[in-house]
């Protein structure tokens, strides 16, 4: 019988840092809490409590891939605790940037899932983005720069330049 490919067990804690990749595989390595931040650690969708994709295993295989957190469930896929978190942080900023019309900021907002994920709307929501650090100048661009290179897409990411 031929073994076939497959997940492990991702742990990762409530802010979106992984904990362990092979969670299943490798208990040794899981902690309860977050070494750089020290938010509890889950393993399955708080939804769905389907397990969260780790690293994936090929029998006789070794392999030195790097495993990205996941932002979604891959089974319901509704969006991890810490893309929430990473949505609202974004939210946050953006009510922030007084140089920009309430109008403005509206479709920002509105934008952000977006820029999360990749959909019909990421495009135009880049572009919203990208218009949107220019205006708000030094500080306010920043502020939308250094928050979207850690929660938007890398195709959002590569498109406005970080």
């Amino acid at each position: 019988m031929t073994q076939m490919a497959r997940y492990d067990v991702g742990l990762v804690c409530l802010n979106g840092h992984g904990i362990n990749s092979s969670a299943a595989s490798s208990p040794e390595f899981n902690a309860k809490c977050c070494k750089k931040c020290g938010q509890p650690g889950v393993d399955a969708c708080l939804k769905c409590s389907t397990k969260i994709r780790g690293s994936c295993h090929i029998p006789g295989v070794v392999s030195f891939a790097s495993w990205d957190v996941p932002s979604f469930c891959h089974e319901c896929g509704a969006a991890y605790p810490w893309t929430e978190r990473r949505s609202a942080a974004l939210v946050e900023a953006i009510g922030e940037l007084e140089e920009l019309s309430d109008a403005e900021r509206q479709h920002l907002t509105a934008s952000v899932p977006d820029v999360l994920s990749d959909t019909p709307k990421t495009q135009t929501a880049t572009a919203r983005f990208k218009k949107a650090i220019g205006k708000t100048g030094q500080i306010g661009g920043k502020l939308l720069t250094d928050i979207l290179t850690k929660v938007a897409t890398e195709a959002v990411v590569k498109s406005i330049g970080m």
